[in-house]
């Protein structure tokens, strides 16, 4: 008697996360957080730093870092059903000066669900979130809402100034975009050294990789009189390495605005989870230290 061996194959689709079931309750959560959020953005030029903080009762603050000069970054994360919305918020001296607020790839998706639910939701969104590319890397787009308090970021761009010094006029024909990232004192990003040899692809690496490329020591040295956290070691290290390939020449003042930063007792995140922090003055190699004592 013979035997035969049957074999059963069992095709088990692949699910994608967009795919997967999606909950009413969860919907009803993404539409309850959106509105939450229209409560309290846009935002007025009165509001201060205490009442944005009561207000933000819903959201979850992921981290504050001081960026310096009395300006601290807030940065806060409002969890929703299947979307969560982030933002960054400038404060400076009990004032609100500017703000982020970012929906990333993961959850754009997403956004007629709401949109369905709430059409109030949709018409505030279109108005007041514009899709950009994703700063941070690169590989998507992203909708962001942004706001200034122009009087109040000029009187912090005035206070930093009396330390760091003036920045020069500068053209901003060339590498716009490379210079507002590096510049923008919403943006958290990590920084470590040794991504200038192993991260090229990471945005601001690859935004002071450029600017080293085209030799634009002008804006490097208005990015370290600057506004953003991970912006000033960022050109610090971009200077020291046009100096390095012996395409600029450190003057004394130059030297000197160096020394200023790295004697400040901030902190930036240098771990790519943005929970390890390295103070600025340990930011640098030996080697590129060197370069500022000479």
């Amino acid at each position: 008697m013979k035997f035969r061996t049957l074999i059963i194959l069992f095709i088990i689709p692949f699910i994608t996360s967009a795919q997967r079931e999606v909950k009413p309750e969860w919907i009803e959560t993404d539409v309850s957080i959106f509105q939450h959020f229209f409560e309290i953005f846009p935002l007025k030029p009165e509001i201060n730093e205490d009442d944005l903080l009561k207000r933000l009762d819903r959201f979850k603050n992921a981290e504050c870092d001081s960026i310096g000069f009395g300006a601290v970054l807030h940065c806060w994360i409002l969890p929703g059903g299947t979307i969560t919305i982030n933002s960054n918020i400038v404060t400076f001296q009990g004032s609100v000066i500017m703000a982020q607020t970012t929906i990333f790839k993961d959850y754009i998706h997403r956004l007629n669900g709401v949109f369905e639910r709430d059409k109030t939701i949709k018409e505030k969104f279109d108005k007041y979130f514009k899709l950009q590319i994703n700063t941070h890397y690169f590989n998507d787009s992203v909708y962001v809402y942004s706001y200034v308090n122009t009087s109040k970021t000029e009187l912090f761009k005035n206070y930093v100034a009396k330390y760091l010094g003036d920045q020069k006029k500068v053209d901003l024909s060339q590498c716009e975009f490379e210079y507002n990232l590096l510049e923008e004192p919403t943006g958290r990003y990590h920084f470590d050294e040794s991504y200038f040899r192993s991260t090229k692809d990471y945005p601001p690496v690859w935004a002071s990789n450029k600017l080293v490329k085209e030799k634009r020591s002008d804006y490097i040295l208005n990015i370290i009189r600057g506004y953003s956290l991970p912006g000033r070691m960022y050109g610090i290290t971009a200077i020291l390495q046009l100096v390095k390939e012996g395409e600029y020449s450190l003057t004394n003042q130059d030297k000197e605005l160096i020394r200023k930063v790295l004697k400040m007792d901030l902190y930036v995140n240098g771990g790519y989870d943005l929970m390890t922090h390295t103070r600025y003055a340990d930011c640098l190699n030996k080697e590129l230290q060197t370069l500022i004592e000479k």
